[in-house]
């Protein structure tokens, strides 16, 4: 299970985010990895988000979203 904590809430969309909260951890459904952006797919949201609001753990170790769901 993939792990995103929200750390991030000084970029250009966060007013497209208002549900999240700084601080709090979600369940990573997926990731969208594109050319120049990655939108992760947390449980109980139906909406992507831009990955730059979020530090991903794994295990307990801090990952690399982009290398983790690269070849997905």
């Amino acid at each position: 299970m993939i792990i995103a904590k929200c750390v991030n809430i000084n970029t250009g969309s966060w007013n497209d985010y208002p549900q999240l909260e700084l601080g709090k951890t979600y369940e990573v459904e997926y990731a969208d990895v594109g050319g120049y952006y990655t939108d992760v797919y947390l449980t109980g949201f139906k909406n992507g988000f831009n990955s730059v609001c979020f530090e991903f753990y794994k295990d307990g170790k801090e990952i690399d979203i982009v290398s983790e769901f690269m070849n997905h």
